[in-house]
């Protein structure tokens, strides 16, 4: 096991940040990343699963960052440990992995990151997104789920769809990856309306996420992308 913590040297901070990842290069180099985000009050990092699920469960950290490459049955420990924790798990996906992917987007998440796309900008967009309650999902992750679904059998629908044309449209940019401020920004609405729609949206489909929203879509064949 390693471990490491570093201290943001940057405005005064409130978020605690666990990073569980096998690879040290990565770990270590995402650890340092999020020390020079002003939002990160600390940054402890560790290797192994176990260690996780009872980081998750002893409540010591507000956000995990931690990799789909483990066991199912480490993962299952993790978030059924999850279940009374308000912390949130963050996921970091390999480029063009798309067994991690379709195992990803079984997991009750809170967010995605791509390790290919990692910034200091998009982890603080990332983690200020699930510190309001958003989920936020690389395209890339949209995308691989709905390549993932054209080599699926199809599956019927169980019940009307019964969502507005606002809504499907909403549930459209939803599938494409989009934030709230972009789905606002592509509507040429508030920010406000469009996180109403989302709501309204995984509200109709029972889901508590976007992720699943997408999963459902994709395992529904809800849309025809071709």
């Amino acid at each position: 096991m390693s471990e490491t913590t570093l201290s943001a040297e940057c405005a005064p901070s409130s978020m605690r940040v666990v990073v569980v990842l096998p690879s040290e290069v990565i770990r270590r180099g995402l650890c340092s990343m999020l020390a020079m985000l002003p939002e990160v009050a600390d940054v402890t990092d560790y290797d192994n699963a176990t260690v996780a699920a009872e980081l998750v469960a002893s409540g010591s950290a507000d956000v995990m960052i931690i990799s789909p490459t483990f066991g199912p049955g480490e993962f299952g420990d993790i978030i059924d440990a999850n279940a009374d924790s308000r912390m949130k798990i963050v996921l970091l996906l390999r480029d063009h992995d798309q067994e991690a992917v379709v195992h990803a987007s079984s997991i009750r998440a809170d967010g995605f990151l791509l390790e290919s796309e990692l910034t200091t900008a998009s982890l603080r967009e990332a983690l200020s997104r699930v510190a309001l309650g958003e989920v936020p999902m690389p395209a890339f992750l949209a995308r691989e789920l709905l390549t993932h679904r054209r080599t699926q059998p199809a599956t019927p629908v169980h019940g009307p769809l019964r969502l507005t044309a606002r809504e499907l449209q909403v549930l459209s940019l939803l599938v494409e990856g989009m934030s709230n401020k972009q789905i606002a920004r592509r509507l040429v609405v508030s920010e406000h309306s469009a996180k109403r729609h989302v709501a309204n949206v995984l509200a109709k489909l029972n889901v508590p996420n976007r992720t699943l929203a997408v999963a459902l879509v994709v395992r529904e064949h809800l849309f025809d992308h071709g």
